[in-house]
């Protein structure tokens, strides 16, 4: 929720609410009391945007701890598909612009990226892929996941640029 005005004003209103509610006040904007819609969704996007950015950090900081921590979840491409292959990713997050090329099994879907020459699983045929993270998205979606694709963030890059939260 955000709230026009000024901070005193703001101030008041949230006060006012029940604390639930407060809580969900993100920023404050201040507009003419005759804004058109337009200007007052002009004023809004930079508020959402740093709030989405803030959102976002604080996830991945919650996946980077709970990952060097063994917590349910795990870091690094060959972790997730190791977790992606048990039907354990619960959240799958990884940067916008990640690419990364790996095999697939043409008769299980099995995803890797070690060079293999048949299927450890079903011994089906591997054939290369340009774009096993959209792969992994897809796999986990169908196994209930969520799947969250963050914007630039220089801790996940260093780690892998992708993770996952996991079931417990």
């Amino acid at each position: 929720m955000i709230i026009g005005g000024s901070e005193e004003a703001v101030a008041k209103v949230k006060a006012m609410l029940p604390q639930a509610v407060a809580d969900k006040v993100i920023g404050t904007f201040q507009a003419e009391m005759f804004a058109k819609s337009k200007e007052i969704l002009e004023k809004v996007k930079p508020i959402l945007r740093a709030y989405e950015i803030q959102k976002e950090s604080e996830t991945i900081e919650d996946l980077l701890t709970k990952a060097m921590k063994n917590e349910d979840a795990v870091i690094g491409i060959e972790n997730v598909l190791n977790a992606l292959q048990e039907g354990r990713i619960m959240k799958l997050l990884f940067l916008k612009d990640y690419k990364q090329s790996g095999l697939a099994c043409k008769n299980c879907g099995y995803l890797t990226i070690q060079h293999i020459s048949k299927c450890p699983y079903c011994k089906g045929e591997i054939h290369e892929v340009n774009y096993i993270v959209d792969l992994i998205a897809q796999k986990a979606v169908e196994q209930g996941a969520v799947i969250e694709v963050v914007s630039e963030n220089k801790k996940l890059k260093e780690s892998g640029n992708i993770g996952a939260f996991l079931r417990f």
